[in-house]
């Protein structure tokens, strides 16, 4: 013990005549609630005993000793009691300045200290406990395992009267938040000023520095300002400003705000305004074409006015008007076409009153948008307001013909990528709305018809797939992928069977050699409530299948895939499930409107109240025999999974009388149900197997068949 005291007296007189050397890093030592120091709230909430622990958390290397001091505050209503070290070698008092030496070189966090006092329970809220460099230093040494000697940073932690301190550094001012004028605001007063509300956690005095300007950065115009106020002066009119608020509490800590903008009114707070409007050549749109005339933030009330709206009568033919919401009542209110312009005019019984925003009024009008070969713009502008229409601001409109091209880029985002196909399948499906997604700009259905057939289909959208892939579908070629067959494929319908609630019936085609994408309709009374469809063993495999229900009455279905499949001979390609409102009189469903591979398909009825089976499902695992046999080019082959069976893994392998594998028809999930497979009669390379006797297996989980 004698030798060790002896030690640290020579390591310590080396500690006070040392320089500090320069480091990137200092070491921090702090007190603590606990000596892991994972609290660094000290609690007083009570008389009796306290122990405060200093421990050094951090440092750029191993440490060897330590030297500081740590009287209590005079917030911290204690009376000291004592040290007590985990290391045997200490010098001094943690009062009046104490030496630590390690014994070796130990890593951060280390443990140094452990003092006690006797509380009377009575600190102050938030009272901050600090380490103290040992006297007559001016700073808190440490050494080092190099060894050297490195000054260290005091961490200032707080006695809790109340459990309300924060814990450790002094917590910045909150964001400023709730701008006025709101983030993104139009119409703003040219003399509003701007506020926002910001405060500090600890109720810290809080200032704030002010930019304000037009751009997108903003220039510092107030720095310092006390309260979160500011008079930006006169703004100019019809002008976006840009707004940032950086707040500062007293001990330096800052919080930066995001940038806010809004614009200020026109030139007078009042306008009539004549919207622009959007048509184009394509599927989707008409040719008739509404525009509203508006009022915005009338100055006073309106009783009565007119007001011309100008026009290009070789782009626009004028057919009539409405009155708006503002002018529905009017007694006197109506529109006379002067070739080049219109006249809207009327009286009020009750006014308009000052400060309201509405339509005056809709005036309809023909366009031709696919005469032009390139785009048309004109103006649609107030002229000539008369009556109380005399104080509003005239802001003109445009109407434009805008000119797109089957490029496949459906949604307008500069490249064709598989997104393209996808909006363009769900174009199909919603038309004439724009896709349900929200992926299709105006001209969407223009640049999805890549096939130049005056529609968009399943079919243009696998067209766009394949041109992004590799490039091996042309848009618009002269002969069309989907042309009309002489010979159109046939469609029919199952007998309707009943599931429950549902009634089921099969779609089955025959006569189309290859399938790739298909689209069609179902039409139906309202009799009927809903209408699942579902694919069957041809789609099961189907990239894209889908349906939509854009009107009441109407759902269109679409599929599409990269892997054609054939179907020369009857085949199953859809499962349709409808529930009634009225069993008894459950209505009858017309299956029409095909397009692409069953294109040119005559129209299917379905009556649904001939359904009087009850649809059986499957009792055992089953493999029927394939259907035709022999055959020549393809044959169908039937397997069925019992009710009950849980879905899994199905396989339906073709082998040679050899016994080995020629073609895998089906590798796929399969829960109960009726499921057909198809054999086009060549291998898993492609190649056509030659005549002969073949054999298939049916594997599930639970049976080989």
């Amino acid at each position: 013990m004698r030798n060790a005291l002896i030690a640290a007296i020579v390591a310590f007189t080396i500690l006070a005549l040392w320089s500090p050397a320069a480091t990137a890093q200092s070491p921090t030592i702090g007190v603590f609630s606990d000596a892991s120091a994972g609290n660094c709230n000290i609690v007083d909430n009570g008389p009796g005993v306290v122990s405060v622990y200093v421990v050094v958390i951090s440092s750029p290397v191993g440490l060897t000793a330590v030297e500081f001091s740590a009287p209590p505050p005079g917030c911290f209503d204690a009376t000291w009691v004592g040290d007590n070290s985990p290391f045997p070698t200490t010098i001094g008092d943690s009062q009046a300045g104490i030496s630590v030496g390690f014994g070796g070189c130990y890593p951060v966090p280390v443990h140094v200290l452990t003092m006690s006092f006797v509380t009377n329970g009575n600190s102050g809220t938030c009272c901050v406990y600090p380490i103290l460099p040992p006297p007559p230093h001016t700073d808190i040494r440490f050494v080092d395992c190099a060894p050297g000697i490195i000054a260290g940073v005091s961490l200032d932690h707080t006695i809790n009267g109340d459990l309300s301190c924060f814990c450790g550094i002094n917590p910045p001012p909150a964001a400023p938040a709730n701008p006025v004028p709101a983030d993104g605001r139009t119409n703003v007063s040219v003399v509003d000023t701007l506020t926002w509300e910001s405060a500090d956690p600890e109720g810290d005095p809080v200032e704030f520095d002010v930019y304000f300007g037009t751009g997108t950065a903003p220039p510092l115009v107030g720095a310092a300002v006390a309260t979160p106020v500011w008079d930006p002066g006169i703004l100019e009119y019809n002008t976006h400003y840009y707004w940032k608020i950086v707040a500062r509490d007293v001990y330096g800590m800052v919080t930066e705000g995001p940038v806010w903008t809004f614009r200020t009114k026109n030139t007078s707070p009042s306008r009539l305004v004549v919207e622009s409007v959007l048509n184009y050549c394509g599927p989707s749109m008409t040719d008739t074409v509404t525009v509203a005339v508006t009022i915005e933030d009338a100055l006073l009330a309106i009783d009565g006015g007119g007001v011309d709206i100008a026009y290009d009568a070789s782009v626009l033919t004028f057919v009539g008007c409405e009155a708006g919401d503002l002018t529905q009542g009017w007694p006197s209110f109506g529109c006379t076409d002067l070739t080049t312009h219109v006249q809207v005019a009327g009286t009020a019984a009750s006014p308009i009153p000052a400060g309201a925003s509405g339509t005056f009024a809709t005036l309809t009008f023909l366009s031709d948008c696919c005469a032009p070969d390139t785009a048309v713009t004109i103006s649609l502008c107030p002229e000539n307001a008369t009556g109380d229409l005399r104080a509003l601001l005239p802001v003109c409109g445009q109407f434009t013909c805008a000119a797109y091209l089957p490029d496949g880029d459906v949604n307008e985002d500069g490249q064709v990528t598989p997104g393209d196909a996808l909006c363009a399948f769900e174009g199909y499906l919603s038309f004439p709305a724009p896709p349900a997604t929200g992926c299709g700009p105006p001209g969407w259905d223009v640049r999805g018809d890549v096939d130049c057939n005056g529609q968009i289909t399943p079919g243009d959208a696998l067209c766009v797939f394949h041109h992004w892939l590799d490039g091996s579908c042309a848009f618009c070629p002269p002969i069309l992928l989907h042309a009309p067959r002489i010979v159109p494929p046939v469609v029919t319908a199952g007998d309707v069977g009943r599931d429950g609630d549902d009634y089921v019936v099969a779609l089955e085609v025959a006569g189309a050699a290859a399938i790739d994408a298909f689209g069609f309709d179902i039409e139906y009374s309202a009799g009927v409530t809903s209408v699942t469809v579902l694919p069957a063993a041809l789609t099961a495999d189907f990239d894209r299948f889908g349906d939509r229900a854009p009107v009441a009455g109407r759902t269109r279905v679409g599929a599409y895939t990269t892997s054609p499949v054939s179907a020369l001979y009857r085949v199953e390609f859809v499962e349709l499930r409808f529930r009634v409102e009225d069993p008894a009189a459950p209505g009858e469903v017309t299956v029409g409107g095909f397009v692409d591979d069953l294109g040119g398909a005559a129209p299917v009825s379905i009556d649904l109240s001939g359904s009087g089976n009850d649809r059986v499902a499957p009792r055992a695992y089953t493999l029927h025999q394939n259907q035709p046999n022999p055959f020549n080019p393809d044959t169908r082959i039937r397997y069925e999974i019992p009710a009950g069976a849980l879905a899994g893994r199905v396989t339906l392998s073709v082998y040679n009388i050899e016994g080995r594998l020629v073609r895998r028809l089906v590798d796929a999930t399969r829960g109960e149900g009726i499921y057909d497979a198809r054999w086009d009669g060549r291998a898993e390379s492609g190649e056509a197997v030659s005549s002969g006797v073949y054999f298939y297996v049916l594997r599930t989980a639970q049976r080989t068949i």
